[in-house]
């Protein structure tokens, strides 16, 4: 078994686990059900993705759709307006573009950003993420600077992702990074397990990416 299916088992079997744990939890505790569906379709999500695996955009809508009003019952207005605004109608455009650019019939080809295209990335996604911030404050927002580095992160990784490169895990790393801190102090349970899950997918799919790009320059 090659390093790329271990991992690609790995992440289907550990993660149904945990989708079945936040389900025992989301009954036991009496849990807000809105949250178990979001984290649940969160982590299919990443599992998809890791995996290159174009059926992440179908369960990725519904975690979207649910995570609005989640974002707007906790005051995050950025994230919210992200959601709805922005990363719906992306999804749907980056499926399409996903679909052009297939290895096999489920899986998409990966690409590799160059060095000068990754620090103009990040230099950009910071000036973002101080504009964001001042904008949430100004609205009354609450935990702005992770509001809006939340916000600006998740544009990044989904223009990255829509492009196929592989340095979109650097940024959905940080940005989870980022949601567990967020939701540790808007304290949510699930929606802590899906950061978490999300973070340790997010590894795993870097993994995976990359030995699939460096393969692929073997063979060359």
């Amino acid at each position: 078994m090659n390093s790329n299916k271990f991992w690609t088992i790995t992440n289907y079997v550990f993660f149904s686990l945990v989708i079945a744990v936040c389900l025992v939890l989301t009954i036991v505790l009496h849990l807000d059900w809105l949250a178990f569906v979001t984290c649940s379709t969160n982590i299919l999500y990443f599992v998809f993705l890791s995996d290159k695996n174009i059926l992440n955009y179908s369960v990725g809508l519904i975690s979207s759709a649910t995570y609005i009003v989640i974002a707007y019952n906790s005051k995050l207005y950025g994230e919210m307006v992200y959601y709805l605004a922005i990363d719906i109608p992306m999804a749907i455009i980056a499926f399409i573009l996903w679909l052009k650019h297939r290895e096999t019939a489920l899986r998409v080809e990966t690409r590799k950003m160059s060095f000068k295209w990754l620090i103009i990335t990040f230099v950009c996604s910071s000036a973002c993420v101080v504009a964001g911030a001042f904008i949430l404050k100004a609205v009354g927002g609450s935990n702005v600077w992770l509001d809006s580095m939340v916000v600006v992160i998740s544009f990044v990784a989904s223009i990255l992702m829509m492009l196929r490169f592989r340095e979109q895990w650097f940024m959905w790393i940080l940005l989870y990074v980022v949601a567990v801190v967020l939701w540790s102090i808007n304290f949510d349970l699930l929606m802590l397990i899906m950061s978490a899950s999300a973070l340790l997918s997010s590894v795993i799919g870097f993994v995976v990416w990359y030995n699939k790009n460096r393969n692929k320059l073997n063979k060359k």
